[in-house]
């Protein structure tokens, strides 16, 4: 049996990021021997090692640009060119082609994301395995280190195919002056199908995210300050539940979410002392995320993931747009439906 090693954010705090994860192992390993891999090099979502990576979350959107860009460029090449070079052969040399699969991977965060990918590609070119780019998002300016790794690996004879999750994304790429054989199929979450949900449930879901998130990898029109991101979370958050007695807050995983999350609750309670609130725990799986879900009857989520979760209980779903990768997206039921059956053509194995 052929081994693929698929190198996505499986060890993500993000629920979301777990959730594509789960998808494409779960429709490989009926084909394949799959490794799963964090393409961060990221053993888990819990820890010493988390705490570290939450705090940079918590930190790095509000330093000054040039200082930001110079420490998060001088980390990411010593964690990924030194030391987690080894994990990157290893992993490469073990199997028989590569996935990058899911996520909005391709984005220059400060060419961390772009340090990591390098990495990866080196030890691609080094063992000469064949790649496919599945389900991936790209966005944000890039700098010309981004648009070299980016521009090499999409225009290697290596790479067989790169299917994005999203038009904008591959109009991103060629804006760039990258070519390629680009192909677009829907969020690769999809492709996990309907699920069942057995009965409504009776809370209004409003699912959260950082303003401090927003504020690194939103629009431009949101990028005020935290502090004004927060208020109009804060605002939109008000007017949505102006109507509801019984309201479940909650976020998809992420440490900084959660802790604004319990920030929120605590303002509106004290300002609305007739609703009544229910405060999620922390998710740390799709199981977990998927049954805060079943306790709600509609939804208003900061998060895509989520919204793509509630159309595939079919829980009717607002999603808040602050992030690019959202455009296009919508979720009625026959749109769902043909999404789900675009995404798991994917995974035909023709090409593999």
């Amino acid at each position: 049996m052929q081994k693929v090693v698929v190198f996505n954010l499986v060890n993500s705090s993000n629920c979301g990021d777990k959730i594509i994860a789960q998808s494409l192992k779960s429709h490989f390993e009926t084909k394949f021997s799959v490794l799963s891999r964090d393409i961060l090099g990221n053993q888990s979502d819990s820890g010493f090692y988390s705490v570290r990576r939450r705090f940079s979350a918590f930190i790095v959107p509000i330093l000054p640009r040039f200082f930001r860009h110079f420490l998060v460029r001088f980390c990411a090449f010593f964690k990924f060119r030194i030391i987690k070079s080894a994990f990157y052969t290893s992993s490469v040399r073990a199997s028989d082609f590569v996935v990058i699969g899911g996520g909005q991977l391709f984005r220059d965060n400060d060419s961390y994301m772009p340090c990591a990918l390098d990495s990866l590609f080196r030890a691609i070119q080094k063992y000469e395995k064949p790649f496919f780019v599945l389900g991936c998002g790209a966005s944000g300016l890039w700098s010309p280190y981004a648009k070299k790794v980016f521009k090499r690996i999409f225009e290697s004879h290596l790479n067989k195919k790169s299917i994005f999750r999203d038009e904008n994304s591959i109009q991103i790429l060629q804006k760039n002056g990258i070519t390629g054989n680009f192909s677009f199929a829907p969020d690769l979450a999809f492709a996990l199908g309907f699920k069942n949900h057995a009965e409504s449930g009776d809370f209004f879901g409003i699912c959260v995210t950082s303003p401090r998130t927003i504020l690194y990898y939103g629009r431009e029109s949101w990028k005020k300050s935290a502090k004004i991101i927060s208020k109009r979370i804060l605002e939109t958050v008000e007017e949505k539940i102006a109507g509801e007695q019984k309201i479940l807050i909650f976020c998809n995983g992420n440490p900084e979410d959660f802790f604004f999350a319990k920030l929120l609750v605590k303002k509106i309670r004290k300002k609305y002392p007739h609703k009544e609130f229910l405060f999620a725990p922390r998710p740390k799986s799709p199981a977990d995320l998927e049954n805060l879900l079943s306790h709600c009857r509609n939804v208003f989520s900061y998060r895509m993931h989520v919204a793509i979760l509630c159309a595939l209980l079919k829980i009717p779903c607002e999603l808040e747009r602050w992030d690019s990768k959202t455009d296009g997206l919508s979720f009625d039921e026959k749109t769902t439906e043909r999404n789900i059956l675009a995404a798991k053509s994917v995974f035909s194995f023709g090409d593999f």
